[in-house]
């Protein structure tokens, strides 16, 4: 009687447990969830889906899409894929432990209707995709790409007075204009191939550093009025370095002016004829004039400015300073190297310096520039930076110059090891 009554339970056990054997796999079924895996087996791959953004959503700089994926072995990688991208692009992934991926995507070289596709690869080495097709408004253009890193050797960007952008580099001068890229422009002298340092005078004349390549003639000064070239004398040797200028720029007096790289020498030329003002102390790394025609210098260890009563310090903001540039209302804005520590950007105004700390990615500060909205633009050793005129950091562009120009329709000029390009202001 006893082991009839255990037979009994025991049958009455195994019923029950094939019968919540089963109802968990066919829950689990009806779930999506994959039941191969409950038998020691996952027969099933990834399940992905994609939350964000929905199919044709258009797009521009960066984007943000979320991805749901579900595997029982679990997930061991997963990867974005951009098809018919037609430039450079990259990512960084995140996880939220709720089996939800984040891709913040750089894409403001990519343009057009674009595919993006999410990759996972479960633990048992079985993958799946899925896609999402978005159209991108593109906001940073590749000009031009070089065939080889650094190809062009880009000395120095700048507009003139009519807008077009002009390109002083070791393979010719380049013009942009009617969205045309040219090199070698209509009447330029093409013997004196590298073109260095360049102004432009009120009546839309270049003046630039040129010489011959693979020549060891000294280099000479030369205009260029969109027509034809003057090649003018040598340029003299300060403190026994080549010959070499910077900064150069046209005073109210028509008189072409500027610096000697590596020296405390500033000069002005006029008629083929040059003048020299030695300053003394360290060698000059930044010049400008403004709109009362002062001349502004940095060297590293002061900034001044001449007037026509001479000479007059406005002291220091702490640090070294290395450049110097001037926005629309003509402050005075200066990097300042201090060893071993992020630099800072200092300005002065009204009689007062000020110092700021560059709140973005970069160590070091190269260059910088102002927008017409007075908004303030920083290349660094990680990225250009986008700040408001009181310093407040707006936004940051993952790409790395070490020399920036904005012209007059407010685009933002910069070369990396891949190219050319310029930058649509938002």
């Amino acid at each position: 009687m006893e082991v009839n009554n255990c037979m009994k339970k025991l049958a009455f056990l195994h019923n029950l447990i094939v019968a919540l054997f089963s109802f968990c796999i066919f829950s689990c079924s009806d779930q999506g969830v994959t039941t191969g895996y409950l038998s020691g087996k996952d027969e099933e791959p990834p399940k992905i889906k994609i939350l964000s953004p929905a199919i044709n959503d258009a797009a521009t700089d960066t984007l943000i899409l979320k991805a749901e994926i579900l595997d029982v072995s679990g997930i061991q990688s997963v990867n974005l894929q951009i098809q018919d991208a037609t430039d450079r692009y990259s990512y960084e992934r995140f996880y939220d432990q709720n089996d939800i991926y984040t891709f913040k995507v750089n894409i403001a070289l990519l343009s057009g209707v674009t595919t993006l596709t999410v990759l996972a690869t479960d633990a048992t080495g079985q993958k799946s995709s899925q896609s999402v097709q978005i159209t991108i408004k593109p906001t940073v253009y590749h000009i031009y790409k070089f065939k080889s890193t650094n190809e062009l050797s880009i000395n120095t960007i700048l507009h003139d007075n009519s807008g077009t952008v002009w390109i002083a580099t070791f393979n010719g001068l380049w013009k942009y204009a009617g969205n045309l890229l040219n090199r070698y422009p209509l009447g330029f002298n093409q013997t004196y191939s590298v073109v260095h340092s360049m102004g432009c005078d009120k009546t839309n004349t270049l003046w630039m550093q040129v010489s011959i390549r693979y020549s060891s003639e000294t280099p000479r000064m030369a205009s260029y009025n969109g027509a034809s070239s003057n090649i003018y004398s040598y340029i003299p040797s300060q403190n026994s370095y080549p010959s070499s200028v910077s900064g150069l720029q046209v005073d109210a007096n028509d008189t072409l002016c500027g610096v000697f790289n590596y020296s405390s020498t500033m000069f002005s030329f006029k008629n083929d004829k040059w003048k020299f003002n030695y300053l003394g102390g360290n060698s000059i790394c930044g010049f400008k004039i403004d709109k009362l025609n002062r001349k502004w210098i940095a060297n590293y260890s002061d900034v001044k400015y001449q007037d026509q009563t001479g000479w007059h310090s406005v002291g220091v903001a702490g640090g070294s300073y290395y450049g110097l540039w001037l926005d629309a209302d003509d402050n005075v804005w200066c990097i300042n190297y201090i060893y071993d520590k992020t630099s800072k950007i200092s300005k002065f105004s009204n009689g007062a310096w000020t110092s700021y700390t560059v709140n973005a990615t970069g160590k070091n500060i190269y260059d910088m520039g102002f927008d017409t909205n007075g908004d303030v633009w920083v290349a660094t050793d990680q990225s250009i930076n986008r700040y408001d005129k009181n310093m407040q950091f707006k936004r940051s562009y993952p790409f790395v110059s070490k020399q920036i120009h904005i012209d007059s329709e407010n685009r933002v000029w910069f070369v990396d090891e891949w190219g050319l390009y310029y930058l649509k202001t938002i």
